[in-house]
């Protein structure tokens, strides 16, 4: 069963010339080759990994982040970020996303996230996944408020999820954090999913 790579600009490419079969599992899916379960060290070196370890918004330290912008090995997005465990050795993946940058992003009209998701609902099995158009809510990280999320989130039966963002950061939090507004499509296991909701800012 092949691999589907969640890009933005590839996605019609893919699906004009490849016959897909539908997916049921997130391990089916990658970001710049990486998929959960994966061992981060398969794509960079520990230095590069050790190098681009970043901080997070999360109080709670059970994972740790690594991002990397512009790798020489990137063919479709300009950052990938991925979570794995904090002193895990091999690395493993829980986490990984590839994110677009665009100042200009409409967070009430985000047709590239649009795009992204009709793409990704013909490429799986409706019965093994529950689609859910989250709308626009507020960024967690942001307790004014002002930050901005348009999400979409493929769940799957199997376990995992697939989400894809706009998102729209406000002044305070660019300064503060260094963060840009993007485009993203995120894939995680069942279980940094429950960290999510439960732990990381609790």
């Amino acid at each position: 069963k092949p691999m589907k790579r969640l890009s933005l600009y590839l996605f019609l490419i893919l699906f004009t010339f490849q016959t897909l079969s539908h997916a049921d599992d997130i391990q089916d899916f990658q970001i710049e080759g990486m998929r959960v379960g994966d061992s981060l060290l398969d794509y960079f070196s520990e230095k590069e990994i050790e190098d681009n370890i970043k901080r997070t918004s999360f109080k709670n330290k059970k994972y740790t982040k690594f991002e990397m912008y512009k790798h020489d090995s990137y063919k479709t997005y300009e950052s990938a970020q991925v979570f794995f465990k904090k002193n895990d050795e091999k690395y493993k993946i829980y986490f990984v996303s590839g994110a677009l940058f665009d100042e200009n992003i409409n967070i009430k009209n985000c047709k590239k996230k649009d795009e992204i998701a009709e793409e990704i609902s013909k490429s799986i099995s409706i019965k093994d996944v529950k689609i859910n158009d989250e709308g626009i809510y507020s960024h967690p990280t942001d307790k004014s408020g002002e930050s901005k999320v348009n999400a979409s989130t493929f769940r799957f039966l199997s376990g995992g999820y697939i989400k894809v963002t706009c998102v729209d950061y406000s002044k305070k939090i660019e300064e503060e954090w260094g963060w840009k507004d993007n485009v993203r499509v995120d894939i995680g296991t069942e279980e940094f999913s429950n960290f999510l909701v439960y732990e990381a800012y609790k």
